[in-house]
Formats: structure tokens, C-alpha cells, sequence
């Protein structure tokens, strides 16, 4: 039998979470707080299994109180968060701070029931849905990675410093002025990181350059 604490500043989410694990016979809520004030000790004395955490919690957020459990328990609860939004980062900040699941509210039961295990057993589950959007958004940060380092690399160290200058705002004899060359030398340079960035126009230069340099 999982024993499980539910840890929710919404009743109603309470009493909807207890229906369900009520028709299972393989779990059970033995527990439920509606804030985080003396978590510590409640679950010191409590006998329980998996924590239910809702990620949005008044005072500590459910990510500082997963940490917080976690730090001061040998052999604390497995904790699945709990939330309404698909925050790719929260998923992520969750996991680092001990969490082992991460659950949509809206998720189906099934879904609930699973992450209630597989925490259990001590393996992480995160909602199908979250995954796949976590996947994407991973993906997609890796891709832009790859489409800046490309970008960099066709850039000498000079065209990057006055890329840097040029996404500050400065006009070309400012930058002449700054790095002590001639306003016909940054024209020219100015002329090739436009070929380079395969833009036309100085705001797109400023724009695709923000992407290159601080």
C-alpha cells in the first residue's frame, strides 16, 4: 500500500485528488496540508511514501520545499509536482531539487496514478505532455545553439568585437574612434558582417548580432 501526503492550497484539488486514489486498492491518502508551514515536522509524524506537491504553494514554492524535504530527511518521501502549466523550466528545477515526477493537473488519472508509482519505486516520470514539449524546447535551444556557434565562426574576432559595439548602438566613427582605425576600415568590416549574417540592413544586423554577442 503507497502511503500518500497531498500538499495543496486548494481544497477542492484535495478532495478531487482523494476520490481518485479512493478506488484504487493499492494506495491510499493518509494526509493532506493546504500550505507549507511545518511541513517538516508534519511529515516526521507521518508514515507515508509519496508526497503530492503543488508547485504553486503560498510562501515556499513546491520546488524550495521539495528541495527543503529532501535536505533534511535520510530516506525522505518520493514527491511528484503537481501544477497547471506546462512550464518547461519549472520541470527541470523540480527534478534538480529532488522531485520525482512532474504531473499536469489536467493529466488523466491514469497518468496520476502512474507517476504515484513510479515514484514509488524511486524512478521519475514526467507528464507525456510536459516531455514532449520539454523534448521540443531542448531541441529547439540546442538548434539555435548550433545556428550561432556556425554564425560565430564565420566572423573574425575584430568583426565580433565590432558586431558588439554596432548591437550597442554606436554609429560607425564611434566605433572608429573607440578601437582607433579608420571610419572606411569599419565600413568595410561593417559590409562584410552583413554578407556574413546574410542580412541587409543595419537593424537586422543589430537583431541577428544580438544573437552572437553580449
Amino acid at each position: 500500500m503507497i502511503r500518500i501526503l497531498i500538499i495543496d492550497d486548494e481544497r477542492e484539488v484535495i478532495e478531487s485528488i482523494e476520490v481518485l486514489i479512493s478506488s484504487r486498492d493499492d494506495m491510499k491518502v493518509v494526509g493532506s496540508l493546504q500550505n507549507v508551514h511545518g511541513v517538516i515536522s508534519y511529515i516526521e509524524a507521518l508514515r507515508r511514501d509519496v508526497v503530492l506537491m503543488n508547485i504553486s504553494m503560498p510562501g515556499l514554492s513546491g520546488v524550495e520545499t521539495t528541495k527543503q524535504i529532501k535536505d533534511h530527511f535520510v530516506g525522505a518521501p518520493e514527491i511528484v509536482i503537481l501544477t497547471t502549466f506546462d512550464l518547461n523550466q519549472m520541470v527541470l528545477s523540480a527534478l534538480h531539487a529532488g522531485a520525482q515526477g512532474f504531473i499536469l493537473k489536467s493529466d488523466p488519472p491514469q497518468d496520476l496514478y502512474s507517476a504515484i508509482i513510479t515514484a514509488h519505486r524511486g524512478d521519475a516520470l514526467i507528464s507525456p505532455k510536459m516531455l514532449r514539449n520539454l523534448v521540443t524546447s531542448l531541441t529547439a535551444k540546442q538548434s539555435q545553439k548550433l545556428h550561432v556557434e556556425v554564425l560565430s565562426s564565420k566572423c573574425s574576432s575584430r568583426e565580433l568585437d565590432i558586431l558588439k559595439l554596432v548591437v550597442h548602438g554606436l554609429a560607425n566613427a564611434d566605433i572608429a574612434s573607440l578601437l582607433y582605425i579608420s571610419k572606411n576600415t569599419i565600413r568595410s568590416h561593417v559590409a562584410h558582417l552583413h554578407d556574413r549574417l546574410t542580412v541587409k540592413s543595419r537593424a537586422a544586423l543589430v537583431a541577428k548580432g544580438g544573437e552572437l554577442v553580449e
